[in-house]
């Protein structure tokens, strides 16, 4: 068996791939307080969701409405939210596990982001057969 030619290159690589994964763990204090603030900002709407996102992806709201998003962007209005002047901008996504409803634990709150600030957001379930509400929806389901 050979060994390490260059001990202080692997000590830097293992280092390197320590800290990444800290902080993928842990994430930055600001990402929390805004994780935080979306939290607060769901139960606003009586919306209990978890307190870590099962998901946060970027997407683009598209420059031109096809017609889901202009039917997406009907149920953001209800909500009192309006996509149309983040059109061509890119935004974040967050999706949360929603814990007070009855029947169903595949309800998902989704919150878009555009520089640290809530533009809309919706509740779906992502059962066979679900829905798609927005935020300020009321229903029996909820706990």
């Amino acid at each position: 068996m050979e060994k390490c030619k260059n001990p202080i290159f692997f000590s830097t690589i293992c280092f390197i791939i320590v800290i990444t994964l800290i902080f993928f763990l842990f994430g930055s204090k600001d990402e929390k307080y805004y994780i935080e603030r979306m939290v607060n900002f769901l139960q606003g709407y009586g919306i209990e969701a978890a307190n870590i996102p099962i998901e946060r992806v970027l997407v683009t709201i598209p420059d031109k409405f096809d017609d889901v998003y202009e039917n997406y962007n009907v149920l953001q209005k209800k909500a009192g939210f309006d996509l149309e002047k983040y059109r061509g901008k890119n935004v974040w996504r967050y999706t949360f596990r929603v814990l007070n409803f009855d029947k169903d634990s595949n309800i998902r709150a989704n919150l878009l982001v555009y520089n640290n600030e809530i533009i809309g957001g919706d509740v779906m379930s992502t059962s066979l057969g679900g829905f798609m509400y927005p935020l300020n929806f009321k229903d029996k389901s909820r706990k």
